[in-house]
């Protein structure tokens, strides 16, 4: 897969993040990743993983498996290793959704339900659960 120009692209309802966070790091349409999975309905990380290694990508995954130091492992999550990333995170202690958006390699994160608003994910998000870390031919 060669790297695709980043374009951002917005949620378009409350359960989207993955799918819109996915078109972000693949380059692919919208349109094409909701087909994909039935529609635009909330997915798991799981579920993504599959996905983009059906497609071809190349993966590192990183998964915090303790609460404990939340935030020191956030800031560790948060560090950038491969092309691209797509963030699995919970937005508040209590949530029982959890949210998707994506980061470059430069550290830099674009959540897709924020059009036009810097993100700071160390401040606005609870718990990075899980890091996809993407690789693109070269």
């Amino acid at each position: 897969m060669k790297k695709p120009k980043f374009r951002f692209v917005a949620q378009r309802n409350a359960f989207d993040c993955a799918t819109a966070s996915i078109a972000m790091a693949t380059g692919y349409s919208y349109k094409n990743v909701a087909k994909a999975f039935f529609g635009d309905k909330g997915l798991k990380g799981k579920e993504v993983i599959k996905y983009l290694t059906d497609c071809g990508f190349a993966l590192i995954i990183k998964e915090l498996e303790s609460w404990n130091h939340r935030v020191k492992a956030n800031k560790e999550m948060l560090v950038p290793f491969a092309h691209a990333h797509l963030i699995c995170c919970f937005p508040y202690t209590d949530d029982k959704y959890g949210h998707m958006f994506f980061m470059d390699h430069r550290g830099r994160c674009f959540d897709p339900g924020r059009r036009n608003e810097p993100v700071n994910a160390l401040k606005d998000f609870f718990k990075i659960d899980l890091v996809i870390g993407i690789y693109y031919d070269k």
